[in-house]
């Protein structure tokens, strides 16, 4: 039985890279999310600290 998994193509390697930069490109974006998030929690608390 052959496995359908596997794709013998010169362009895995490129497509295996592309993935890797777009996974990056999201974690970056979610960890920015979350420093902005932060960021508007904060700000009232040092407001009403003043």
């Amino acid at each position: 039985m052959k496995n359908g998994l596997t794709l013998d193509a010169p362009v895995t390697k490129e497509m295996s890279s592309v993935v890797g930069w777009g996974l990056r490109a999201v974690a970056v974006c979610v960890v920015l999310y979350g420093v902005a998030q932060l960021i508007t929690a904060v700000t009232p608390l040092i407001d009403a600290l003043k």
